[in-house]
């Protein structure tokens, strides 16, 4: 089938659209995308008036032919050779480097719009590394403000969002703590015990990244590895330093499926929303585990 292109009487005319729509495009995109898209539609403007040669050139060879004319015909460069020619080799990069544009991912901002955590790929000497960035908090004051808020929590959840009841929780450790109590710092406390306690602790960014399919962690002092993009298993910037702390996080996955992971039940499967967890306490000198996939 004929591929038709533009009419030659509204030729002139396309030209000046197309150029119109160049620079509108040039105020809004960056110039390497314009570039390539002018490259490409001034191909295909120019291939077409090719095409339109060949025909004709093929019309009078097929007159020449007919009325049996001793002309000798010429070979007809194929179009798609003319092509090859006309637009230069276009290179795409890999699958990951074309999502770091997409990057970096906000995954929570403060009252203030201040970033409180966000992820985004890096690149080092040619490896891909997931990367979570979080805003830091005072960790001795942050550990003794989860140990109260968990007595609480234990025993009526709704407390995560009384915003007064942490209110004066953060003020009462700020006091201890010599720390001056402002907003930013009731938002990161906000922030990191809705993390901990509804959440998956430091791997809630991962939770929260659509594109990322698998998360694993092979055990304490490792990276946790993520499935991303489908078939691009990357490292992350997140390592569980400890049992103790590993552990604590495969606790609440057991809770969140319903299931109590111990020494005498040390594996558990389930399912939680729109993810599967599997978990594996270390128990006989084996280390703790998990894998986490995004169901479709």
């Amino acid at each position: 089938m004929d591929i038709k292109f533009i009419r030659d009487d509204v030729y002139e005319k396309s030209i000046r659209d197309l150029n119109e729509i160049i620079s509108k495009l040039s105020k809004q995109a960056e110039s390497r995308d314009v570039a390539v898209g002018e490259r490409f539609i001034n191909a295909m403007i120019f291939a077409k008036k090719t095409m339109t040669e060949e025909k004709e050139e093929k019309e009078e060879e097929f007159e020449e032919v007919f009325e049996e004319k001793p002309n000798i015909i010429k070979p007809v460069i194929s179009t798609v050779e003319r092509f090859k020619k006309i637009i230069p080799e276009i290179k795409f990069e890999d699958s990951l480097s074309k999502f770091k544009t997409q990057y970096p991912i906000i995954l929570f901002r403060d009252l203030n719009g201040e970033i409180i955590a966000k992820s985004y790929i890096e690149d080092k000497e040619g490896k891909f590394f997931y990367h979570v960035e979080e805003k830091e908090i005072d960790t001795n004051m942050f550990d003794e403000i989860k140990k109260e808020f968990f007595n609480k929590f234990v025993k009526e959840r709704k407390v995560i969002e009384d915003e007064d009841f942490i209110k004066k929780l953060t003020k009462k450790f700020c006091k201890k703590h010599k720390k001056e109590f402002n907003q930013e710092i009731l938002d990161l406390v906000k922030y990191y015990l809705r993390r901990d306690f509804l959440g998956f602790g430091k791997i809630e960014p991962l939770i929260r990244d659509g594109k990322i399919s698998i998360i694993m962690c092979k055990g304490i002092k490792k990276p946790v590895t993520v499935d991303y993009g489908g078939g691009n298993e990357i490292e992350t910037n997140i390592v569980f330093d400890n049992e103790h702390e590993l552990n604590i996080l495969l606790t609440n996955m057991g809770e969140k499926i319903g299931e109590s992971i111990s020494e005498e039940n040390p594996h558990v499967d389930g399912t939680f929303r729109s993810f599967r967890i599997q978990a594996n306490l270390g128990v006989s000198g084996s280390g703790s585990n998990f894998v986490i996939t995004r169901l479709p």
